[in-house]
């Protein structure tokens, strides 16, 4: 689902092995973007004209007091960080030892020595790599890093364990960073859970992604970079836009912008809905419902406006909606996008109306005969579940 990363490779040809590390962090930036790149996988083959080309090129429009650092792992070298600047790079720091990206202490240490090496007012995370979501998949590695975001391996050309890290344990190592992200960008699939939002709400102001697939071709970074380093909400609806637009591909993407802080008040007026009745998993509709991926053969990730459209009274709507258009402020989306599943699209209409860019899950009784995944009890991990209640 991706593309964004043998530029590393190339890069350690041309750097020498010195220690290349910032010559002065005195400085403060306005903005610092990580962009973390889980790529030890089948996405490793599928970037170097992307760095090169679209990050490389975009830094030159962000000005010199905002930087971007690439941290990334692929089959070709072991984990590296990049300083890109001003349309230049260089070699922050090689580690010595593969390891695994989506390890949690990993990835915390990873994250603070960006935070604290280059120093911002303000930072951006980007998340590159697989991602299916909230939904989780067991392993007999470790429970808390399976499915979820990554994977990431440790053995050439692909050779050992993929090793995936959750969004519960993900929540947990931004937990015990140095600073809270403004915004968070998926340049992945099924990001935008309204599960996964509510995880990572206190550790971010934003959250920019989709709801659905996304394309291998990746993120057009020539356009996106500049609205990456915005100061507001109009620059990350711009943001938006130019991910759904993607001219790179030609293909749109279903996206949406999620404010955290309105998030609590989305929970609890879904709750409401619950307590009261107006809402069970026994009863709900699901016909002519938007979804955005099948497991296991089922359809899951259903739109979470489209439920309430579906499923509740006129006022109950009416009431809901307030909400839910406080914590999705933006959304776009057009008649279909790239799927595995192009069969989908004969199940649903997409309209205006009934789109809303964030996926919510419901219990059904059929996910219990699933074989690999078991979401009607992995929804009890993530702080939104609101199915169990008194």
């Amino acid at each position: 689902m991706k593309y964004l990363l043998t530029l590393i490779a190339g890069i350690m040809l041309f750097t020498s092995c010195k220690d290349d590390k910032k010559d002065d962090n005195s400085s403060v930036c306005q903005r610092t973007l990580i962009c973390y790149i889980c790529g030890d996988n089948n996405l490793s083959n599928e970037a170097e004209e992307n760095i090169r080309d679209l990050i490389l090129e975009g830094s030159k429009e962000i000005g010199s007091e905002k930087q971007i650092v690439v941290v990334v792992d692929n089959q070709k070298t072991k984990p590296t960080l990049v300083l890109i600047k001003n349309g230049e790079y260089k070699v922050s720091e090689q580690y010595e030892t593969n390891f695994y990206m989506t390890d949690p202490e990993k990835m915390r240490q990873i994250l603070t020595y960006a935070m604290t090496e280059y120093k911002a007012n303000s930072y951006a995370l980007l998340l590159w790599g697989h991602s299916n979501g909230w939904i989780i998949e067991r392993d007999t590695i470790a429970y808390e890093k399976t499915r979820g975001y990554g994977p990431d391996n440790v053995g050439e050309k692909g050779s050992g364990s993929s090793i995936w890290i959750n969004y519960t344990a993900m929540a947990d190592v931004f937990s015990q960073l140095p600073a809270k992200f403004d915004i968070i960008v998926g340049d992945l699939c099924l990001l935008q859970c309204v599960e996964v939002a509510y995880e990572l709400r206190n550790y971010t102001n934003y959250i920019v992604g989709a709801p659905s697939e996304v394309p291998g071709d990746g993120l057009p970074y020539d356009t996106a970079i500049k609205y990456l380093f915005g100061s507001g909400e109009q620059d990350y609806k711009a943001l938006a836009n130019s991910i759904y637009d993607n001219k790179k591909t030609g293909y749109p993407v279903p996206t949406s912008l999620v404010k955290t802080s309105a998030l609590e008040d989305l929970r609890q007026a879904t709750l409401s809905l619950v307590k009261s009745g107006k809402l069970q998993p026994e009863t709900c509709n699901f016909n002519d419902v938007i979804y955005y991926y099948r497991f296991e053969a089922n359809p899951m990730m259903y739109d979470m406006q489209n439920i309430m459209l579906n499923n509740l009274d006129a006022n109950s709507y009416t009431e809901w909606k307030k909400a839910f258009d406080k914590a999705v402020i933006y959304k776009v989306v057009g008649d279909r996008w790239v799927t595995e599943y192009p069969s989908m699209f004969n199940d649903f209409t997409i309209t205006e109306e009934n789109y809303g860019g964030l996926s919510m899950f419901v219990p059904k009784t059929e996910y219990n005969y699933m074989y690999m995944y078991k979401p009607n009890d992995d929804i009890r991990h993530y702080e939104w579940n609101i199915w169990d209640n008194e």
